[in-house]
């Protein structure tokens, strides 16, 4: 087992050329997690208990671009470079560390469609979902 640390300038690129560097070990029956949130805003959850509009829309377009079985490989790996341009990106993730375990996952998997096994959102504006890539 080993844990994989992100890069601390928090590239999307960066990190989508780790996740395709690590793509042989699924070949190995290798079990690979990625931990982080869909949705990331601490401080909107302190400032109230309602569900901001921003976090479900997020979590539509995040779980489209992750679970889609129509992108081909190539358009999932553009729509993930060009996440920041998503309307909500910066409200659901002011910092994007917990967003990119996410997509170093679907980049291991050769930008396959993923799965969606369970989402709920906690504490107003946390999105917590889990994707199973083949």
């Amino acid at each position: 087992m080993f844990q994989l640390s992100l890069k601390s300038n928090l590239s999307i690129p960066e990190h989508l050329a780790i996740g395709e560097a690590l793509q042989e070990l699924r070949k190995e029956n290798i079990l690979i997690l990625g931990s982080g949130q869909s949705t990331h805003n601490t401080e909107q959850m302190r400032e109230s208990s309602d569900v901001p509009a921003w976090c479900p829309q997020f979590g539509k377009w995040f779980h489209d671009a992750l679970t889609n079985k129509s992108y081909t490989p190539e358009q999932r790996k553009k729509i993930l470079l060009e996440s920041e341009l998503e309307p909500t990106f910066d409200e659901a993730h002011p910092r994007i560390e917990h967003y990119l375990p996410a997509i170093v996952v679907a980049a291991i998997a050769g930008y396959t469609a993923g799965e969606l096994l369970f989402e709920q959102i906690v504490e107003s504006s946390m999105l917590m979902s889990t994707v199973k890539f083949p």
